[in-house]
């Protein structure tokens, strides 16, 4: 080992710089090849691995986000259907209305003079179901039906209302009130 620093002081101080020099770049070239250039282009790879999981994570989250919007609004327009379909119902329902109705009518006290289904009318999407009806009956016996009818979820409309007062020719008792009126309700109108 004497040999070897004997040999080595013998050089020039510029040639000791130089030789430490090259083995410095050798060390630092062998340091790229080996291990950074491997190591940099793994770490480029799991940054753009990592940049495209995160970017599908976020149209993940974006789209949960949308499908729960999706949701609320199915659960909004479902339950708008089913009060859509209380004011608007299918022909199923019809006689247990008119018979719902007959039954107020009777249990508000009045008399029910006429009480007759007429011809449906066909519109594009619905069908109205006229049905005319003759009650008889005294002021507050009329508004308590009427109010009933105001308070259902169904639509009813009351057209071509007469109101008048009973002669005895008229079958009611004399001085009530006759209230002689179409009652339309509708139903919607099934596409074929």
């Amino acid at each position: 080992m004497e040999e070897f620093l004997d040999q080595f002081n013998a050089y020039p101080l510029v040639q000791k710089i130089i030789g430490f020099g090259v083995v410095v770049a050798v060390l630092a070239a062998g340091f790229w090849f080996v291990l950074y250039s491997p190591l940099s282009t793994d770490i480029q790879s799991a940054e753009s691995k990592l940049a495209e999981k995160v970017e599908k994570r976020q149209k993940l989250q974006q789209l949960k986000e949308s499908q729960k919007k999706i949701k609320d609004r199915i659960e909004e327009l479902e339950s708008e259907i089913v009060v859509a379909e209380d004011k608007l119902p299918s022909s199923a329902q019809i006689p247990r209305l008119l018979k719902l109705l007959h039954e107020k009518a009777k249990t508000a006290g009045l008399e029910i003079q006429d009480f007759t289904r007429m011809t449906n009318n066909q519109k594009e999407y619905y069908v109205e179901i006229p049905v005319s009806m003759k009650l008889a009956g005294n002021y507050g016996e009329l508004m308590s039906f009427f109010q009933f009818v105001e308070r259902m979820n169904r639509i009813v409309n009351f057209k071509n209302l007469s109101l008048s007062r009973s002669d005895d020719n008229k079958g009611a008792a004399p001085g009530e009130l006759v209230v002689d009126t179409t009652a339309t309700t509708y139903r919607y109108k099934e596409s074929n």
